[in-house]
């Protein structure tokens, strides 16, 4: 009787296992690219115990499911990247630290991603090489009154100059990704959520220029300036 109830508990157990797995898989893959402006602390530890119980997971890759799981690793580097620059309280900024150290922990990098994605094209394959980043060269066309289009030439400029500089950090990244992806490595994870912010400094400055809001293209901008330093000491020039 004994063994069997031993049976019943090891049966209950692997199936409550399965179902968290499940869970943390679900829960990840379905992931905005950023979180909702009300996004509580509580719901950044729920990020991180997702990220936590899909460790195991991510501990059993080789360098050729990373592919297969680009969009997944995607989807995770973004919502974290973003919960990052939203948060402002010590608290928030406690919680963010947290599942920036669970995300480390996975040892996983950011997958290269089309810079369209709507063109239907699948993402490149590891072995070949990517020379386009996934960020607009250039801010688009926008009409701005007289009296601001001085200030718009001028980030216009400033956003150009970034773009160039970024593509040649993300352009080495690419190349160090694929050496170790040869040797069975993956990308620091400091360097991989560079890359990952990079991406989305570069967005939001797109979407400063489409509401004139010159201060936040700036902020953006420096942002950008200063990840890509980041990327460049941590992979050369």
């Amino acid at each position: 009787m004994r063994l069997a109830w031993i049976a019943v508990g090891l049966a209950c157990f692997a199936a409550s296992a399965q179902n968290s797995s499940s869970a943390w898989k679900t829960t990840l893959t379905g992931l905005p690219d950023r979180p909702a402006p009300n996004t509580s602390i509580q719901d950044i530890d729920r990020f991180t115990e997702n990220v936590q119980l899909a460790a195991p997971y991510f501990a059993t890759l080789t360098p050729g499911d990373y592919e297969s799981n680009g969009e997944l690793v995607r989807r995770m580097w973004a919502y974290l990247t973003a919960l990052d620059r939203m948060a402002r309280d010590p608290r928030m900024r406690l919680a963010v630290g947290r599942a920036r150290r669970a995300m480390g922990a996975l040892r996983i990098g950011i997958p290269v991603m089309p810079a369209d994605s709507s063109a239907g094209e699948p993402p490149p394959s590891a072995d070949q090489a990517v020379t386009e980043p996934p960020f607009a060269k250039a801010l688009p066309d926008e009409n701005v009154p007289e009296s601001e289009k001085r200030v718009a030439e001028e980030v216009r400029s400033r956003y150009e100059s970034d773009v160039a500089r970024a593509t040649a950090a993300w352009q080495n990244v690419e190349d160090l990704r694929r050496r170790l992806a040869e040797r069975g490595l993956a990308l620091a994870s400091q360097t991989a959520a560079s890359v990952a912010r990079l991406q989305l400094d570069f967005e939001m400055a797109v979407k400063g220029l489409q509401e004139h809001d010159w201060a936040e293209v700036r902020t953006d901008l420096e942002r950008a300036e200063y990840e890509t330093g980041k990327v460049f000491k941590a992979v050369g020039q």
